[in-house]
């Protein structure tokens, strides 16, 4: 029965996930995935996180438009997820550092995922100029990782561990 429950635990996370990323793009670096993630990483397994990742970019860039950034956003939210469940002995301990970990997530997503884009696009050399560029959206993205943090996922813990 637990693997049962555990499944259908998942596929909720993912339909919720999918449906969030779809509708609400229109704000930008604001998505529930990223602090999803980072929760079921820090509380849960961190292949569940990544289940959760893959599955919700997968299906979410069909919907949207299927390019290849999909493999750049799976191998960013893979390091992320690695990021947050190397400091869950901390994020145990205080929920400050759950907070913590949720914001800097947004600038470990934003600096990987600059890596991957200036070595497939222009090599290493623009690599400042791109991550420059990027530093307010990854700032809006640590900014919504604990809105989304605080005011959803903090209220929906209960149902979704």
């Amino acid at each position: 029965m637990k693997k049962a429950q555990d499944i259908c635990r998942l596929a909720a996370i993912i339909a919720i996930c999918v449906i969030f990323r779809v509708y609400v793009r229109v704000l930008p670096n604001v998505q529930i995935l990223t602090p999803m993630v980072v929760y079921y990483a820090i509380k849960r397994k961190m292949c569940e996180a990544n289940i959760i990742s893959t599955l919700v970019l997968i299906i979410s860039d069909f919907l949207i438009s299927p390019d290849f950034w999909i493999i750049l956003q799976i191998l960013s939210y893979f390091v992320v997820i690695i990021f947050a469940y190397t400091f869950n002995k901390f994020a145990n301990k205080n929920s400050y550092y759950i907070s913590l970990i949720m914001f800097l997530s947004g600038f470990v997503y934003g600096f990987f995922i600059t890596i991957l884009q200036s070595l497939l696009l222009t090599g290493l050399n623009n690599f400042c100029v791109l991550y420059l560029s990027s530093l307010p959206f990854d700032l809006y993205h640590g900014l919504g990782n604990l809105f989304i943090y605080f005011f959803i996922i903090r209220n929906i813990k209960n149902y979704i561990i």
